[in-house]
């Protein structure tokens, strides 16, 4: 699942290799963003594969896929 965030670090590390072109600070100053979204975004697909299987098990997936086939049902 980490595999998807591979383009994005890509483009986060072209852009602050075009960023050193107009200045250095900015570079940083956008590298450090970027690695701190990236941060982010590994931290929470690592959490959801964590937590996947948990909630697997505790949902109930026969009744909403019954709730989501009759939705008007008046409750």
């Amino acid at each position: 699942m980490l595999a998807r965030l591979l383009p994005r670090a890509v483009i986060a590390s072209g852009i602050v290799v075009l960023g050193t072109v107009v200045s250095r600070e900015l570079a940083l100053a956008m590298g450090g963003f970027l690695f701190g979204a990236l941060a982010r975004e590994a931290a929470l697909t690592v959490h959801s594969v964590r937590i996947l299987p948990v909630l697997m098990r505790v949902i109930d997936w026969d009744q909403v896929d019954q709730l989501l086939e009759d939705p008007a049902d008046g409750e």
